[in-house]
């Protein structure tokens, strides 16, 4: 399946999971404008490509005002981000999804992008596996294969 993270929440929430508010854009302007709308005092900016590693390449940042997430979405949009899935070629940027958790600002930090659950399908036996980790996601999507 090829979907952006995004597309995947909506999926998701169409089903009653709970996902945190946010809001795709497609320029620096509309994110920053989309964080405004959101509310809250931090938000987690995330460049949206068809690979996973994104937060080691420099595609998921923690922003605390609309100025930082216009500035790093100016320097996502329209770049290449190049991951362990892209290969060297890379691939370009044109959305990013800010999210807000309205986490006060005391709380505002980068334990704030440590609480993750992900799934997988194990086709030998065609089941769902699922994880759910409170520090981070660091190479979750290269879990070992269970023997």
């Amino acid at each position: 399946m090829d979907i952006h993270e995004y597309q995947a929440k909506e999926i998701l929430a169409n089903f009653g999971v709970e996902i945190p508010p946010g809001a795709l854009a497609y320029s620096p302007e509309q994110a920053a404008y989309r964080a405004r709308e959101l509310g809250g005092e931090c938000w987690v900016v995330k460049a949206q490509i068809h690979a996973g590693g994104r937060g080691k390449a420099g595609g998921v940042k923690l922003c605390r005002s609309d100025n930082e997430i216009f500035t790093i979405c100016e320097s996502l949009f329209g770049h290449k981000l190049v991951t362990h899935q892209t290969g060297a070629e890379g691939k370009g940027i044109y959305s990013s999804r800010p999210t807000s958790d309205k986490l006060p600002t005391s709380n505002c930090s980068r334990n704030s992008l440590a609480r993750v659950r992900s799934g997988a399908t194990d086709d030998r036996s065609r089941s769902v596996v699922s994880s759910t980790t409170s520090i981070g996601r660091s190479n979750g999507d290269r879990i070992p294969a269970a023997e």
